[in-house]
């Protein structure tokens, strides 16, 4: 039943066409059944059985059937194609909706490559097959109940001889093909495992091949294919039984029908042109016959697909959204004892954490890796909410807060700067793709990148690459900057903004930071001594606890783990240091 729900959503998205398509295949069923009744006719008048027929009105008749037959076909592909093509473009719209509509928790569960192969392969594979369920079944199902009923009418005891066979064979081939589902829904989910490997490989292929694992990762993607091969075998092997089916049934049905229609004419029960019709009617018959193995083969293959879409569409993970809207000025942040625990965790990432921060304060994250600094701005941004307590913003609960109006209002630098494909423009503007062309000039002015573009000839319409690729770590860290500082946010995240720039960019992005957190409340995530004097106090987490709050300086001295922290990071620095000396 979820399955014909699910077809039913996508086929009546357009139930004008669907209307269109079902009359189309009314007037072919109507046209294909008058043509054997007309040959009966002029059969039996030629042989004295019947009246006679002006040949010649006969001819306009049949000719006129004919063409009937021809202009519904034609107008039925054009109905299927176009009714097909809009349908799949809503399930697709449908499916991008949903799949960025889903909290972060939802992409920890789900590989990219799975959901990629989902909205690509899997759509077409269920368009390709419902297209063919309703190009054809409609028109077939009713000529085999309007050749049923017309062979009743013209001898009952023939038709049911031929009714009898028919549901003989229909009752093979549904046996043979049961296994069919589970092997083609099997077939999907390994296709989609090897899609996932794959696309992991590419993007880790600096990884691959640094570590000379070539042929390590080649090895278990042929393990993942030879699971498809081993499936789609074992559908090859049920095919083979029921192909050959539709051919048996079409000649063994055309000897029963001669064999028992030539002792009713001897016997003078029917008529040479009744005959002819019953053959004729058998012809037409074994058409939808023959093809029972390919719409059994799309009927199965649309049900595998269709329920691994459905299943998609039925996975959600949405943050609820309250219906406070943020106010035009910087907000006051407080955590109230936040545990956070990932599902299936054994252990809470976030424990019993509480701090206050005022409007407009800019406070520094500081600690090892684990601590929880990334969980900590997860929450802020709330990718995720708390497993218990809660984070207060301007006095109400976050979960209060219409969450599209929240995100809005927050700005964010990931330490991994993420480049879209497109020009620096495009990424500059891509929190604000309405901006004025002056406001991305001044951005471009406040955080430096006029400077770099300097570089290049096409200015802001160069193209970064995939991901950024053409540019270096500080060059994609300015585009980052530009484009919050074309954003505006009142709250700003920073994951390490200076980790990857040094010399003359350091000075000119650590000048830009003051006046890009100048009105807004900001926190910044940094191991870097000199970024950290850009923040009011530092919020020092250990293992998902907060350690200590206060002044950098005070910390410094009062606090053993914090101080072990710095010299830590010094050391680091001088290695770091030494080890480029020691290679030039």
């Amino acid at each position: 039943m979820q399955w014909a729900r699910f077809l039913w959503s996508y086929v009546s998205y357009r139930k004008d066409l669907l209307a269109g398509l079902l009359a189309c295949s009314a007037v072919m069923a109507a046209a294909e059944l008058t043509v054997p009744w007309l040959i009966k006719q002029v059969i039996d008048a030629v042989l004295g059985d019947e009246p006679s027929v002006g040949m010649n009105a006969w001819l306009l008749l049949a000719l006129g059937v004919l063409g009937a037959l021809y202009v519904a076909h034609v107008l039925l592909l054009r109905i299927d194609a176009l009714m097909i093509l809009h349908s799949s473009y809503e399930l697709r719209r449908r499916l991008l909706h949903h799949v960025h509509a889903q909290a972060l928790s939802f992409f920890d569960r789900h590989r990219s490559g799975e959901l990629t192969h989902r909205l690509t392969s899997d759509t077409k594979l269920f368009e390709t097959s419902v297209a063919k369920l309703f190009r054809d079944i409609p028109s077939e199902i009713l000529v085999v109940v309007g050749v049923t009923v017309l062979m009743f009418v013209l001898h009952a005891e023939l038709a049911a001889v031929v009714v009898v066979f028919m549901l003989a064979a229909a009752a093979l081939t549904g046996y043979l093909g049961q296994p069919l589902p589970s092997l083609r829904k099997s077939a999907q989910r390994v296709s989609a495992r090897l899609a996932a490997r794959f696309q992991e490989t590419l993007a880790g292929v600096r990884t691959v091949q640094g570590f000379n694992n070539e042929a390590h990762e080649l090895s278990r993607l042929d393990e993942e294919n030879r699971g498809v091969l081993k499936l789609e075998l074992k559908e090859g092997k049920v095919y083979a039984l029921m192909e050959p089916l539709g051919d048996m049934v079409e000649l063994v049905g055309l000897v029963l029908v001669v064999w028992y229609g030539g002792r009713l004419i001897l016997a003078d029960e029917i008529t040479a042109g009744t005959l002819v019709a019953f053959i004729a009617y058998m012809e037409i018959l074994a058409r939808p016959l023959g093809h029972v193995e390919a719409y059994v083969r799309s009927i199965q293959t649309s049900r595998a697909v269709g329920e691994r879409l459905q299943d998609l569409l039925a996975d959600r993970e949405k943050l609820p959204t309250g219906g406070r809207f943020a106010s035009d000025a910087a907000p006051s942040i407080a955590l109230e004892s936040v545990y956070f625990r990932y599902p299936g965790a054994e252990r809470d990432i976030l424990n019993e954490v509480s701090f206050a921060v005022q409007a407009g304060e800019v406070v520094a994250v500081a600690g090892r890796n684990g601590a929880g600094k990334s969980t900590l701005m997860d929450l802020l941004l709330r990718f995720q909410d708390p497993s218990a307590g809660r984070i207060v913003a301007t006095g109400a609960d976050l979960r209060e807060w219409d969450l599209d109006a929240w995100r809005r209002s927050v700005g964010v630098m990931p330490q991994e700067i993420f480049l879209f494909q497109s020009s620096i423009y495009e990424n500059v503007t891509y929190g604000r793709p309405d901006a004025a062309p002056e406001e991305v000039d001044e951005a471009v002015r406040a955080s430096g990148l006029e400077r770099i573009l300097r570089r290049f000839p096409d200015g802001l319409r160069t193209e970064v690459g995939e991901r950024g690729a053409q540019l270096s770590g500080g060059e994609r860290q300015s585009i980052a900057l530009a484009r919050l500082f074309l954003r505006r946010p009142k709250l700003l995240i920073l994951d390490e903004p200076t980790s990857q720039l040094d010399g003359e960019a350091l000075q000119l992005v650590r000048a830009a930071l003051r006046p890009l957190m100048a009105g807004c409340t900001t926190f910044i995530v940094t191991h870097n001594l000199d970024t950290i004097q850009l923040a009011d106090r530092v919020l020092f987490m250990e293992g998902g606890r907060l350690a200590g709050d206060g002044a950098h300086e005070a910390l410094h001295a009062q606090e053993p783990h914090y101080r072990a922290l710095w010299e830590e990071a010094g050391l680091s620095a001088v290695k770091g240091a030494a080890g480029v000396s020691q290679a030039l």
